[in-house]
């Protein structure tokens, strides 16, 4: 009874249907006779009969006979059994039990590579003579190892032409007698990878969607649909390089919020991924989306010269009122609309009294608030500037309130602020009471 031809089913010719076949049969011995062929080890020998090479004589028909060596033979069954003749015939450009025929017909093809094998290539070795003289089929690859299962060989380490059997090998990539790699043009298939390493569910720091979109280096050397080595350059670079994969666990925000952290794991990035999955997600309920320690540094400048996070939150309600304890939304504040607003954010720099004490800054900035705060940070801290009181304090000056006044015409008329008014008056103002405007 012939075995069944197992089609595709879903109509794709992935690379892992004739993995799965191959993989199927490991420990199936060539057999002395015509008998048990379709047992994996009954009436085992070395008469070169097997049952890959009756069912591709009955299906395909020459060149495929027994009593011949049958490492190709296996190869062109695994691909029969996957895809089905037609597909099959597509995918190897012809159908040989001869090793050296096989290899030049991917030559002529080009598809024949010399390096970086993948999982699915049909994979050659030499022989004495240097020609191609044994296959087998790629199963996996890491940096060191190409891995196959072969038929017609052995257990045994090295190439082993007519062993006897199907069995999985490995050999070093550079290994010598490795002629080259045939390789198929399959579909492009998507595998999930298995999120959880050694143990530790990475699933609460990474995001496949989230990685290969906010990375187009990662996106454009992978492409779309390579996850399992989007997953596995994440584990092997990404966190080292501190790259964000997921949106509500960032590394360095997390490095900056935990001095207890720093002090465990210095600038070993991969240490904080997994603190967070094992202690700090669940456990310990740690904040790794923004800063909770106050924070100086947006849109990659440095404002702590002119800005201290906790100062101004304990200086404002309304801001504690809308951000509570995220100081990543405090200097972003800060900077979008604090300094034109000219808010005091540091007890050291108040830009009222910086504009007042030069009048080449005036000059050059007039009422541009935030240009103040730039120059101070840039230029002003290291020419001495002074920021935290006015060099020439002018005397104070008293105005009569009238009903109907308008703080802002009276700001304006004494050169001065509505904020600086407000700031000198602690009260509210009345008909004929004496205000502070300077």
């Amino acid at each position: 009874m012939l075995a069944p031809i197992l089609f595709g089913g879903d109509g794709m010719n992935y690379a892992s249907k004739v993995l799965k076949v191959a993989e199927d049969e490991l420990g199936y011995l060539e057999k002395r006779s015509p008998e048990y062929l379709d047992d994996k080890t009954a009436n085992a020998g070395y008469g070169n009969w097997t049952k890959y090479a009756r069912d591709l004589n009955n299906e395909i028909g020459a060149p495929f006979v027994d009593g011949y060596a049958w490492c190709a033979s296996f190869v062109s069954w695994c691909f029969l059994r996957a895809y089905g003749a037609e597909e099959a015939l597509k995918l190897l450009g012809i159908w040989t039990a001869y090793c050296p025929t096989a290899a030049g017909t991917w030559k002529n093809n080009g598809q024949y590579y010399y390096s970086d094998p993948q999982p699915g290539d049909v994979i050659y070795f030499k022989d004495n003579s240097g020609e191609q003289g044994h296959t087998g089929i790629v199963v996996d690859v890491d940096d060191t190892y190409v891995y196959t299962i072969e038929g017609n060989t052995s257990p045994d380490s090295g190439v082993i032409d007519n062993g006897g059997g199907v069995y999985r090998k490995k050999y070093t990539l550079g290994y010598s007698r490795i002629d080259g790699y045939g390789r198929p043009n399959y579909d492009e298939e998507v595998v999930e990878p298995d999120l959880v390493v050694d143990g530790l569910d990475y699933s609460l720091v990474y995001d496949y969607d989230f990685y290969i979109n906010k990375w187009s280096d990662i996106k454009e050397y992978y492409g779309l649909n390579n996850k399992v080595g989007v997953f596995n350059h994440f584990l092997k670079y990404g966190m080292k390089e501190g790259r964000q994969a997921k949106e509500d666990f960032n590394v360095k925000i997390y490095k900056d919020n935990y001095e207890d952290l720093r002090k465990a794991y210095g600038n070993d990035l991969p240490k904080y991924y997994q603190h967070y999955i094992k202690w700090g997600k669940n456990l310990e309920k740690r904040n790794a989306v923004y800063h909770i320690v106050p924070w100086s540094i947006y849109g990659g400048m440095d404002y702590s010269l002119v800005y201290d996070g906790k100062y101004y939150k304990d200086k404002y309600k309304d801001l504690r009122e809308a951000y509570g304890d995220n100081y990543d939304d405090y200097i972003m504040h800060f900077v979008r609309w604090g300094m034109n607003e000219h808010r005091q954010a540091k007890e050291s720099f108040n830009v009222e009294y910086y504009k007042a004490n030069y009048i080449d800054l005036q000059k050059a900035y007039g009422d541009n608030w935030s240009l103040y705060y730039i120059h101070y940070i840039k230029w002003g801290k290291n020419e001495g500037r002074i920021a935290d009181r006015l060099i020439n304090p002018v005397k104070a000056e008293y105005y009569t309130f009238k009903k109907g006044d308008s703080i802002t015409e009276i700001a304006k008329k004494y050169n001065t602020t509505v904020d600086r008014v407000l700031e000198l008056n602690s009260i509210k103002f009345k008909d004929g009471q004496n205000i502070r405007v300077k």
